[in-house]
């Protein structure tokens, strides 16, 4: 029988009917050491129980909400060697014994005829071969006389299949194996009362190697893993931590783990997270869940893939750990998953973790839970603490009353507490989001506190609040300069430092405002490696590359912008740049896959024109949709290619307020040149208001020969072919 086994046993009859009177009663567990093993026996009258082990520890939950243990042989009488301290604890889930080993032993369970439970501590972490007479035994009492045969030949091979499937449907519900989605004969995995110690998932498909598909192979826990009792330091912790110092110190050699385990399980109680740290480590047990749960109250790192975090979709205590040792980013699911577990543990621990929990929340704007761990925590502090009143700042910001919480987040970040860290870095984040100077002697407080944490994840935060407020005040070169040294820290701080820097620069590029696009536009030409827009989203460089050309830089707009972009806006910027740097084949190739867009067929036709081939570029113009800008453009085209019958109709379909002074004077001399005998309307009016000196001239083109002698009607007709030839000549120069 594996110790990873959980194995259910089913009580007497006549033991589960018990009166009022046997509830009230202890049952007394029997212990002894037996030819090299220790033996744990429970009385018939514990009723049905579940057996599992994780590592050193075993744990036997009980169904009657009713019984009661004399742990007398294990504690006081220490008669089974191997188990260093016994505890029973009655929590929501029911009762619950918890063996602490001392040894990396294996357990070996059974129930006897007379309906005892035996639990056999066995030396050696590997079982030997189920012993098959034990294992019919387990199944029916009637086979329990029979160790002398073999079953397997008693059954047949449906039976035995039959059997199989109902052991692995067991096992997939206690969570051992999961079933794949193809299995048949399996039905989807049904919770399990209680949870087992992590197994790897069986399977005949080959085991992941990666850390974070091997972490989820661990299982969850019961409530009773994460048991701490808070009783004995309830009025005087102190005196009671001596104590257990003492016990420590004056245990015999081998049994110092489990009075080390004691004396870290008070620590806990009392939230020194540290101490309790350092007592596992000192005896071995640095690597146990125990210790992880001192990691977690000194607010150290947890391994992802430990037993703690590796652990999937858990419930209960196991949940509420994995909150309080997770970023805030995964809290949300976890804390709730716990329910009320946060109740189970000791008053001061209690604080410390709803306190944390809430935090976290907070930073993760998950309102409701941040407010009801919050409560928590406030219940059982016996005074307020930094970090609750970091959380009660924060929670009044959200609920509206932004001056109140300003007020106390300035109070709470001049002191000296981890809080006062986290008050400073809400306030920078209002000061940069409200756009207005912090308060004196503000920003050396945030700079000072990006350099002391430098390298971890707060000071990284403070660093970027501190850029941001230079920024927002306008000194953007300040601003990733600062970012550059935050890139540093570490190889994980580059990128992030990065992404910082771009999002200041956009918030400079849309707002508009050219004292600030021009610095911006200077900080990013003078750190473009580390800016580095070719990394960046296609937002950022649409954003940069117009406020380029708004600059007048166009080479500088289309280096931002990668060649043949997926992204239309990108491409569309990009298009124009080259246009305005004089490249038009390179904003064809730009613009041509998008044709169809209204704005890159407008593109189009401005390349064809920049590159002479006017035909192309009127044949371009009549596909537009919009009727403004294709007669517009039309008619430039037809101008430029020489054909003024088109460029005059063209000419006058633009409306007479759109059309330009150049425009007028070039429908006029298209429509004289493509025999008109009048000049158009629309032209004179344009003309007569903006340009009455050139209307003259172009009235003339159109006036009609007068009569006379021929040598005066000749001279006439020769100084005319003059001028009109001189007009022509300067038509065609604006061209």
């Amino acid at each position: 029988m594996t110790p990873r086994l959980r194995i259910a046993f089913f009580a007497l009859a006549a033991a589960m009917a018990g009166g009022a009177d046997a509830r009230a009663q202890e049952i007394a567990v029997a212990a002894g050491e037996h030819e090299g093993r220790s033996r744990v026996v429970l009385p018939a009258a514990a009723g049905e129980a579940d057996v599992a082990q994780n590592g050193r520890t075993v744990f036997v939950r009980f169904a009657s909400p009713t019984v009661r243990l004399d742990l007398a042989d294990l504690n006081d009488k220490r008669k089974a060697h191997r188990v260093g301290r016994a505890d029973f604890r009655v929590g929501a889930a029911g009762p619950v014994l918890a063996l602490d080993l001392v040894c990396d032993c294996r357990i070996e369970t059974r129930r006897l005829a007379n309906g005892k439970l035996m639990i056999d501590i066995v030396d050696g972490a590997h079982a030997p071969a189920p012993d098959k007479t034990a294992a019919s035994a387990s199944h029916t009492e009637d086979r329990a006389g029979a160790a002398a045969s073999d079953p397997v030949s008693d059954i047949s091979v449906e039976e035995a299949r039959n059997r199989m499937i109902e052991l692995l449907q067991k096992a997939a519900d206690n969570g051992y194996v999961r079933p794949r989605e193809d299995a048949k004969d399996l039905a989807p995995p049904q919770p399990a009362s209680v949870a087992v110690a992590p197994s790897a998932a069986l399977s005949t498909e080959p085991q992941p190697r990666d850390a974070a598909r091997r972490a989820s192979a661990h299982a969850c826990l019961h409530d009773a893993a994460f048991a701490i009792d808070g009783a004995p330091f309830a009025s005087e912790p102190l005196v009671a931590l001596a104590a257990l110092q003492s016990a420590l110190a004056a245990a015999a050699p081998g049994e110092e783990r489990p009075a080390a385990q004691a004396l870290a399980r008070g620590y806990l109680a009392v939230g020194f997270g540290e101490e309790a740290l350092q007592t596992l480590a000192e005896y071995g047990e640095g690597a146990s869940l125990l210790a992880d749960l001192a990691r977690v109250v000194a607010e150290n790192d947890v391994a992802r893939d430990s037993t703690l975090l590796g652990a999937r979709d858990c419930r209960g205590a196991h949940a509420l750990w994995q909150a309080a040792a997770s970023p805030p980013e995964d809290v949300a699911a976890a804390a709730a998953r716990a329910g009320d577990a946060i109740l189970d543990l000791p008053a001061r621990l209690r604080a410390l973790i709803a306190a944390r929990i809430a935090r976290k929340l907070i930073e993760a704007e998950v309102w409701s839970e941040a407010k009801r761990y919050y409560r928590i925590a406030v219940e059982a502090s016996p005074e307020p603490t930094p970090e609750l009143e970091y959380a009660a700042a924060r929670l009044l910001e959200h609920d509206g009353d932004a001056g109140a919480a300003a007020e106390r987040l300035r109070e709470l970040a001049a002191g000296g507490s981890e809080a006062s860290k986290d008050a400073l870095l809400a306030l920078a984040r209002r000061y940069a989001e409200e756009g207005r100077a912090p308060h004196e002697g503000f920003r050396e407080d945030i700079g000072a506190l990006a350099q002391t944490e430098e390298g971890l994840p707060r000071g990284r935060a403070a660093a970027f609040q501190e850029a941001a407020l230079w920024a927002a005040e306008g000194n953007i070169e300040a601003s990733l300069m600062l970012l550059r040294n935050a890139a540093k820290a570490g190889p994980d701080a580059a990128a992030p430092a990065a992404r910082k820097a771009r999002d200041l620069l956009a918030k400079a590029f849309a707002g508009g405002d050219e004292r600030m696009i021009a610095p911006a536009l200077a900080a990013l030409l003078e750190n473009y490696d580390f800016v580095d827009p070719a990394r960046a989203e296609p937002d950022f460089r649409r954003a940069a590359a117009a406020a380029a050309l708004q600059a007048g830089l166009p080479d500088v707009a289309a280096r931002i912008v990668p060649a043949k972009s997926a992204d239309r806006g990108e491409a569309l910027v990009r298009a124009r740049a080259l246009i305005e740097t004089g490249e038009p084949e390179a904003a064809l190739a730009e613009a041509a896959p998008y044709a169809d867009d209204q704005d890159f067929a407008t593109l189009v036709v401005e390349a064809n024109l920049q590159a002479g081939r006017n035909f192309a570029a009127l044949a371009a113009a009549s596909v537009l949709a919009d009727p403004a800008m294709k007669a517009e453009l039309m008619a430039e085209a037809a101008w430029r290619a020489g054909d003024w019958a088109s460029a005059a109709s063209a000419f006058r379909r633009i409306e007479p307020n759109r059309m330009r002074v150049d425009a007028a004077r070039r429908y006029a001399l298209a429509a004289y040149m493509a025999g008109a005998e009048a000049m158009p309307p629309a032209a004179e009016a344009v003309l007569r208001d903006q340009a009455p000196e050139a209307l003259e001239s172009l009235r003339s083109l159109f006036a009609p020969a007068s009569s006379g002698p021929i040598l005066e009607r000749g001279e006439a007709l020769a100084d005319g072919a003059a001028e009109e030839i001189e007009l022509i000549e300067e038509m065609l120069g604006h061209g």
